[in-house]
């Protein structure tokens, strides 16, 4: 999963980039490009 800056979005790094940097160069947080969809209908059906 790659992690953007919420001050640039042409920043991209790894989760592990993320974590290890904790805070972009221009001071924004990191925060996923793109959030995960779930499917509720077929979670419900795993139980």
């Amino acid at each position: 999963m790659l992690y953007t800056s919420t001050r640039d979005n042409s920043i991209r790094v790894s989760a592990a980039q993320a974590i290890a940097q904790g805070i972009s160069e221009e001071g924004g947080l990191f925060v996923p490009v793109e959030l995960p969809h779930f499917d509720i209908e077929k979670i419900a059906s795993m139980a």
